[in-house]
Parts: structure tokens; sequence; C-alpha cells
């Protein structure tokens, strides 16, 4: 009995094994060829030089005119313009919820719960997305991307309901 015992713990235990090894993976820029630099040493970061380069590559201005704080800042307002939306369109289908308005709602509670919750989705893979172009450079081409893309799923999610009378 001990020995299927240890037979099954080592079967469950190989096949647990890689899926351990996935998490932690992820997304960190476009894929490249190259290899991770190695890190900085001693003498690298006593380098004053180093740091010029440093000031250099964080203040410098971008085609727009940008530099990092200024990108950064511009996903931040894209991001809240997504978290607006969502919230728009949760609190909407909140209004329409048979449970919580019976008099103008027509939803069914657990599709209305099913669909704040993936509008939700929407909008937090979308704030994932900009924390990671963020952590990259903050390109605002990318964050434009990543907004409108979010917005557009959420209104796509919202078209299968009729329009307000008001």
């Amino acid at each position: 009995m001990l020995k299927t015992h240890s037979v099954a713990f080592a079967i469950v235990l190989v096949l647990a094994l890689p899926a351990m090894g996935q998490e932690g993976v992820y997304y960190t820029g476009k894929p490249s060829g190259s290899q991770v630099p190695p890190p900085l040493t001693e003498r690298e970061i006593s380098d004053p030089e180093f740091w010029r380069r440093e000031k250099a590559a964080v203040l410098g201005r971008d085609a727009n005119g940008m530099n990092l704080w200024d990108r950064g800042r511009y996903c931040d307002t894209r991001k809240s313009e997504v978290s607006q939306f969502a919230e728009i369109a949760m609190e909407w289908i909140f209004h329409h919820d048979l449970w919580t308005s019976p008099s103008k709602g027509f939803i069914p509670h657990g599709i209305a719960i099913s669909d704040q919750q993936t509008l939700r989705m929407y909008a937090e893979v979308a704030f994932r997305d900009i924390r990671y172009v963020k952590g990259d450079g903050a390109d605002i081409s990318k964050c434009d991307e990543i907004a409108i893309f979010a917005i557009r799923r959420i209104l796509k999610h919202m078209e299968r309901y009729p329009a307000d009378e008001e």
C-alpha cells in the first residue's frame, strides 16, 4: 500500500514540476535574440560617465519632446481613461440588473455579475499591459494601442444591450 502511494506521489510530482516551472514567466517587452547583459561591476557604478549616460537616457526627449517622466504620466492618463470607461460600463450594467433595480432592470442577475467580471478583466489586462510598457520605456504609441484595444473590447461587449431611452 505504501509503495503505491509513493509511486502516485512521484507521478504527481513529475507532472507538477513543469507547471511550477512555468510560473514567473512574464512579458518583458519585445523578444530579442541577445542575451541579458552581465550585472554592473563596482567599477562601472563608480564611473561618473555611467551616470551621465543613464541620466541622458532617462531625461532625454523622444520624437514627441517627452522625457521618461512625461511618457509615464501620459500612459497613466490612458490607464485612467480605460478605468473610467470600464466603471461607467459596469455601473450601467448594475443599474439594469433585475435584482438591484427591478423597475428598469432587464438583465438577469447572474449575467450582470458575469458581464461586470468580464469588463473588469478587460480593464485589468489593459492595466497590466500598460504597466509592462511603462517598465519598458513607456512608449506612448503602445500605451495608446493598449487603451484603444481595451475600450473597443468594452464597447463590443456592451453592444449586446440596447441604448437607454433617456
